[in-house]
Parts: structure tokens; sequence; C-alpha cells
């Protein structure tokens, strides 16, 4: 259970005003969304799900939180030097043509959320895990 948060700032939380401040006491209010900011990492990185960030475009991975790493036991880094091929170790060859249509898809603007079932696997000595995968594109 997450305790760094105090009750007052939770109820701001669910009210949806969590970057609401005081810009009266500038140097305050840039303490309390640190403080924010903390709290929402924390969560973010203690939730039992893998969330990453991906530029389809490229593509490459942007960002991951620590869920990403037990999962895939390389960070945003080392799955981007090895690129596909790196990719192709850890995925499930049959699974690939799963993910290809969703890339191909976001990437062509015919959809803005994916689901799919797909396997990974740490090394390649290692045993295939199953995922569900959902996914949101955030377009800028």
């Amino acid at each position: 259970m997450i305790e760094s948060c105090p009750k007052n700032e939770l109820k701001i939380l669910q009210e949806g005003k969590f970057n609401e401040v005081d810009k009266s006491d500038p140097e305050k209010a840039i303490n309390i969304l640190q403080d924010r900011i903390r709290f929402l990492e924390e969560i973010i990185d203690n939730v039992n799900a893998t969330i990453y960030i991906n530029d389809i475009l490229k593509p490459e991975s942007v960002w991951a939180n620590k869920m990403a790493f037990a999962m895939f036991g390389a960070t945003i880094s080392e799955m981007n030097e090895g690129s596909l091929s790196w990719y192709k170790k850890h995925y499930h060859p049959d699974d690939f043509e799963i993910i290809a249509h969703s890339t191909d898809s976001l990437q062509q603007d015919t959809a803005d959320k994916y689901n799919g079932i797909y396997r990974t696997r740490k090394s390649p000595d290692d045993t295939w895990h199953t995922h569900f995968g959902s996914g949101k594109v955030f377009r800028k």
C-alpha cells in the first residue's frame, strides 16, 4: 500500500485537480507539484502492470515503468539498441503478425487503441509468458 500521500492530496487527486496549486508562492507551488509527481511515480512504478511509451513512427521505446524491466529483463536503451533483433529474441515468433498488424494500423491513423495477447520471454532460454496488452495512442 502506498502511504506517502496525505489524505487531502488524495481528495485533490479524486477531484481531478492534481495540477492545481496556489500560485501566490511559486516556490511552494513547485514543491507541492514535485511531491505530487513523486507520488504518481510511486503509483506507476508499483502498479501490477507494465506501462511503457513507444514512438510508433520511429519506432522506438521512449519510457517504461519498473514493471517493464521485470517483464523484459532489459532497460529501454537496451531494447532500442537491439532494435528489431531484440524483439525477435523476446517476442514469440507466432505473435509477430499480431504486433505488426497493430503497429501498421496505429502508424496509418486507422486505429487509436489496440488490444492483443502475446508471449514474451526475458532470454532465449527462458519460458514464454502470456500477456494481455492494451494500448492507447496519444497524438500531438
